[in-house]
């Protein structure tokens, strides 16, 4: 059984759950330059977004396009998505740093169209949270 903080799951008139999470995606070349000197830190493309869905039915992070294109996240391949609305002709981008929850990790990013809402998929989400214990963590980013 997973607990979740009250603050991370939104009931439902049909009494399913769903539940957000806050995330900050990088681009992992500007952190490589920053830690080598060789960029600001200050200059590292970075975004937060709030509430992102953790979506199981998702592979892996879903980004809006102008997202990805602000982060400056480089291309990796065009791929055919199957998506609940049917198949899409989109874009993998590659060393996207997530950080959910206090955890990191560098992960692909699947191209949304603009304006579409960030998914956070079942890969980053499971290797977000510790593999030991059946808790995920707290506000403040501590197992529960």
């Amino acid at each position: 059984m997973v607990s979740l903080p009250e603050s991370s799951a939104k009931r439902c008139e049909s009494g399913v759950g769903s539940v957000f999470a806050d995330i900050e995606v990088s681009n992992m070349r500007d952190e490589i330059l920053a830690e080598a000197g060789q960029l600001a830190p200050a200059a590292v493309r970075r975004i937060r977004i709030e509430r992102v869905l953790v979506d199981t039915g998702a592979s892996t992070l879903c980004l809006p396009r102008d997202v990805i294109e602000r982060l400056g996240l480089n291309l990796k391949r065009r791929v055919v998505a199957t998506t609940a609305s049917g198949d899409i002709e989109t874009t993998i981008h590659d060393q996207a740093n997530l950080i959910v929850a206090g955890r990191d990790g560098v992960v692909e990013c699947i191209a949304l169209p603009e304006g579409a809402r960030p998914l956070l998929g079942i890969i980053p989400t499971r290797n977000a949270w510790p593999r030991t214990g059946s808790r995920w963590p707290d506000a403040s980013g501590t197992p529960g």
